[in-house]
């Protein structure tokens, strides 16, 4: 499944299950939400703070559920989904998002973050190898058998050696023993063709790496070179060309391993240092109608006030960082919006003062924190 902001989500076939460990049957329904702004993380009532307080920077946070009949289902013990964010994600932990009903969303570190060079670990064999359609007969059918071998009668088996990832696309395909007469740059035209279409291999649930060799066999019979071309694959998307350009392939951003469903993010630590700060109110302190972040404009990172008797107290925000605090309260389902610019670790915030406003209005202020 791809969002609109280019999060790619794969879950293996199998892997879903309810309460009980018991396999998901029937229709199943699966949700995708993406935030990849500060804007997205405010209206979600997402934080970007730890369980313990600490602040984060997250490249991006998403939302996967799946239900079935109605019930939430799982990841079964052992599994996981492959996870890509829009725009990659480096070499920075994940994070699974935590929170009691109505309460904002805090995080935890995954205790099985796949390191850069677990990622990159290729299995020659896999307990599921990858599979492009029903088997190799498949691809034999979209092989063109070229103009010029078809008159020189030649034929015989060309060996390609090639890497199928986890996403299921071909990398690095080149000849191992060839035939010439335009056989090798065939076999390796199918192959850059296919990429994207193949089922990847698992091990242990997991989808993986797994170097290829495929034999393409060339058998010439008399009346070939009249015969016509046998129908190919529809050309791949533009994306998919891109990826599969050349037998030298960048390597695709490295896919997160999630062992579980819900929120799920990457980011870091902030890594200078905190510092308190208080903002005063002219409305007294309403923690359950009233919220309150701290923003730091261009960057995903969105911290909790904690009200106080006359205002709200953030206790660990970026020290010497250029903040904007934003509230937000709700009387009768009208908007009421608060913003002061401050800077932490500097002069005393100016005191918030909440103003009515429309959703229209709202909206916009949001997007211009992004």
């Amino acid at each position: 499944m791809r969002g609109r902001e280019g999060t790619v989500v794969r879950i293996p076939a199998g892997s879903l299950v309810d309460s009980r460990q018991r396999p998901a049957t029937g229709a199943v329904w699966v949700e995708l939400k993406e935030c990849y702004a500060a804007s997205d993380m405010l209206l979600s009532n997402l934080l970007t703070e730890t369980l313990a307080g600490a602040p984060l920077e997250l490249t991006g946070a998403v939302l996967v559920r799946a239900t079935a009949a109605g019930q939430q289902l799982l990841l079964a013990t052992g599994r996981s989904l492959q996870l890509e964010l829009a725009g990659g994600h480096s070499a920075h932990p994940l994070f699974y998002g935590q929170a009691a009903p109505a309460a904002p969303v805090r995080w935890l570190e995954s205790e099985t973050s796949a390191t850069a060079a677990a990622s990159e670990q290729i299995y020659t064999t896999a307990q599921q190898m990858p599979r492009y359609g029903q088997g190799p007969a498949d691809i034999n059918r979209l092989i063109r058998y070229p103009r010029q071998a078809q008159e020189r009668q030649t034929q015989g088996l060309v060996f390609a050696s090639f890497v199928v990832d986890e996403a299921g696309r071909v990398r690095a395909p080149r000849i191992l023993r060839g035939l010439g007469d335009g056989c090798d740059e065939e076999v390796l035209r199918v192959l850059r063709q296919t990429s994207g279409r193949w089922t990847p291999g698992q091990q242990d649930g997991r989808f993986v790496k797994v170097k290829m060799v495929l034999p393409i066999r060339f058998n010439f019979q008399a009346g070939m070179a009249s015969a016509p071309e046998p129908a190919a694959l529809p050309e791949p998307a533009e994306e998919e060309e891109t990826l599969a350009a050349s037998d030298e392939l960048a390597p695709a951003p490295n896919a997160l391993q999630p062992t579980k469903l819900g929120w799920l993010a990457v980011g870091q630590p902030w890594a200078g240092s905190a510092a308190a700060l208080y903002v005063p109110s002219a409305t007294p302190a309403d923690g359950d109608h009233t919220t309150v972040r701290l923003l730091i404009p261009g960057r995903r990172i969105v911290l909790a006030g904690t009200p106080q008797d006359a205002g709200y107290q953030f206790a660990t925000a970026p020290s010497g960082a250029a903040v904007v605090v934003l509230g937000l309260r709700y009387e009768n389902g009208t908007p009421f919006l608060a913003r002061r610019e401050a800077t932490t670790g500097g002069a005393p915030s100016d005191t918030l003062h909440f103003q009515e406003t429309t959703l229209t209005d709202l909206e916009a202020a949001l997007a211009k924190l992004d």
